[in-house]
């Protein structure tokens, strides 16, 4: 193999590289994610994925399930716009997961919301809830409160 072929080889291998790490993402703990409610949500996707007997037969076995971390193929799954309903306090962790659009129905009893800085909230429904206090400043996607 000429020298040529072993430079244009080492730059496919590292374009691939950089390809893979660009859109795949990492495994994320649902510990990372401290509202109850939101967590709850994320851990209907950590139901892990089915693996094929490898000789090929009709066997196989579940793997990830329920482990309290999202791996890469549950990530993928997520979509990227949610709708959540619940007492809600905080969507602190998004940024750790391919969304990009939330929309709350908040069903708190709580007297402050604070959803500040979430930039891919774009709908907030809290009609007949007993807050004294909303921030959602920094929420730039936000187009309906």
């Amino acid at each position: 193999m000429n020298k040529d072929m072993k430079n244009f080889l080492a730059v496919v291998v590292l374009m691939i590289s950089a390809f893979l790490c660009s859109t795949a993402w990492a495994s994320v703990s649902l510990s990372a994610f401290p509202d109850p409610v939101f967590r709850d949500y994320l851990k209907g996707y950590d139901d892990g994925w089915w693996v094929p007997d490898p000789s090929g037969g009709a066997g196989g076995h579940q793997v990830g399930a329920n482990d309290g971390v999202l791996d890469y193929k549950e990530i993928a799954r997520i979509p990227a716009e949610i709708n959540i309903t619940g007492a809600v306090q905080s969507l602190e962790g998004y940024q750790l997961l391919p969304i990009q659009s939330i929309s709350l129905e908040y069903t708190g009893s709580s007297a402050t919301l604070d959803l500040s800085g979430c930039k891919v909230l774009t709908w907030l429904y809290c009609w007949n809830r007993p807050l004294i206090s909303l921030n959602v400043s920094g929420c730039t996607a936000l187009t309906f409160v």
